[in-house]
C-alpha cells in the first residue's frame, strides 16, 4: 500500500566550542553551560523514556523513511530513533557497511543528521530473543520489547518477579538461524504492575461508519478502528481480542461481520486484530471528546514500522482522542491470558504532555481503535 499519509492501527559526538576570547576572567569560563552531546540518546540504564520538545514535519519525515528503510533490513539494523531533542536521529546498526542504505534519505534531507551507533544484534536477533523469553517465562500476562542499544530484552509482567536473566539465540542473516552460533542476550525485568482486562459519544454512529466510533458485540464495548482496502472491498479493523462475530452501536445498528481475524492462533504472528465488513465505512476518524461528533478527514493507513518517539495520538470511543504519546518500541511482544501477540507498538506518557482530556491514557473500551498522526488541513 503505497503511503502519502496515514493512519496506523492500535555515532554521535560532543559539540566543540571555539577558543574563548582573550581577557576572558576565569570566573566566566566557569560560569559556561556545560557541553551537552550531538543526539542524545532518549533512554535511561533502567529501560525508562523521556523525550524533550516536539518534532518537525521536516524530522518526522526523515523519521518515517529511515524507519522504512529498517523494515527491509531488520537482519542489519537494531532500530531508528529520534534524538532525545527531536534534532536528527539515530539508527542503530549491526553491519556498519549497512549505513550507506541511509544514503538516498541524507541526499534528500542534508539538513536533519543522521547519526549511526554500533550495536551488537540486529532487530531480528532481538525478536528471536524476544520468542525465547515468552516461551520460557511462565507469567499469563507478560510484554518484552528490544533495547538495541544496551543490547537487551526488557520485560515488564504482572507477576511479583522474573526468572530469565538471559536467553540464547542462534546469531547470523535472515529471521531463521543456523544454530551452530549460538549468543546470549541479556534480559531485564523493568515492571511488574501491568493489569489485564478486556474492554470494558461516539456511541451515535450510522453508515458509513467513522474510525473510533463504539462498538459492541457480546455485551463488551470496543472501538472501530481504520478503514483498508482489502480483496477488492472496504474493511474496518478492530481488535481481535474484542468478541463477537457481529459488531453494533449502542442503538443496534450492524457494523458488520467478522471477515477474517489473527486472534488469537495468529496472533504472534500477524497482531491482534480483526476486519469487518458487510457495510459502508468512512476514512474519517472521529476526534475531540468521546461525545463528540467532530472528524478528522482520513488520509491513508500506515503499516510500516515508526521510529522510537515518533509523536502520536491515540483516538477510542472511552476516552475520546488523546495526543501526547511517544512510540518507545517496535516489534514488541506481549502475552495476555497466554495468548501471545507480535507486532506490537509500545507507546510511553508523560506527565505533563499535550493531553486534551485530561486523562492518563486509554481505557477499557479503546481497544481496536487507532494511533494516528495528525498532519493540518482537517487531515
Amino acid at each position: 500500500m503505497k503511503r502519502s499519509s496515514w493512519l496506523a492501527l492500535m555515532l554521535g559526538g560532543v559539540l566543540c566550542c571555539g577558543a574563548l576570547q582573550a581577557g576572558m576572567s576565569q570566573a566566566a569560563q566557569e560560569r559556561r553551560e556545560p557541553v551537552r552531546a550531538i543526539c542524545e540518546s532518549p533512554r535511561s540504564a533502567d529501560g525508562d523514556y523521556s523525550f524533550d520538545g516536539s518534532s518537525s514535519k521536516e524530522v518526522n519525515d526523515v523519521g518515517d523513511e529511515l524507519a522504512s528503510v529498517f523494515d527491509q533490513n531488520r537482519d542489519l539494523w537494531g532500530g531508528v530513533e529520534f534524538c532525545r531533542d527531536y534534532s536528527g536521529l539515530r539508527v542503530y546498526v549491526k553491519d556498519p557497511s549497512s549505513v550507506s542504505l541511509a544514503d538516498s534519505v541524507k541526499r534528500k534531507h542534508p539538513d536533519i543528521p543522521i547519526y549511526f551507533v554500533k550495536v551488537k544484534f540486529s532487530s531480528l536477533d532481538l525478536e528471536q530473543a524476544q520468542s525465547e523469553v515468552m516461551q520460557k517465562d511462565s507469567s499469563q500476562t507478560l510484554s518484552t520489547e528490544a533495547d538495541p542499544e544496551y543490547e537487551r530484552i526488557l520485560v515488564e509482567t504482572g507477576a511479583s518477579s522474573g526468572n530469565l536473566t538471559e536467553v540464547s539465540i542462534s546469531s547470523g542473516k535472515g529471521a531463521y538461524r543456523s544454530a551452530a552460533t549460538r549468543v546470549v542476550v541479556p534480559v531485564e525485568y523493568i515492571g511488574h504492575n501491568i493489569q489485564n482486562a478486556y474492554a470494558a459519544t461516539r456511541g451515535n454512529d450510522a453508515s458509513p461508519f467513522t474510525s473510533g466510533g463504539d462498538i459492541r458485540a457480546e455485551g463488551l464495548m470496543c472501538s472501530l478502528g481504520p478503514r483498508v482496502y482489502y480483496n477488492g472491498r472496504y474493511v474496518m479493523l478492530t481488535a481481535g481480542h474484542c468478541p463477537g462475530g457481529t459488531h453494533y452501536t449502542p442503538q443496534g445498528r450492524s457494523v458488520g461481520n467478522q471477515y477474517t481475524t489473527s486472534y488469537p492462533g495468529n496472533a504472534k504472528i500477524y497482531g491482534d486484530w480483526k476486519m469487518l465488513s458487510g457495510k459502508s465505512y468512512s476514512a474519517n476518524v472521529y476526534n475531540s471528546g468521546s461525545s463528540s461528533s467532530s472528524r478528522h478527514r482520513g488520509a491513508g493507513a500506515n503499516f510500516e514500522s515508526l521510529p522510537r518517539g515518533r509523536q502520536l495520538c491515540t483516538s477510542g470511543r472511552t476516552t475520546g482522542q488523546i495526543c501526547g504519546f511517544v512510540i518507545r518500541a517496535t516489534y514488541a511482544k506481549v502475552k495476555i491470558d497466554n495468548v501471545s501477540t507480535g507486532h506490537i507498538m509500545k507507546l510511553t506518557k508523560k506527565e505533563g504532555r499535550i493531553n486534551t482530556h485530561g486523562c492518563n491514557g486509554f481505557k477499557g473500551g479503546d481497544s481496536g481503535g487507532q494511533l494516528i498522526t495528525i498532519m493540518g488541513l482537517g487531515r
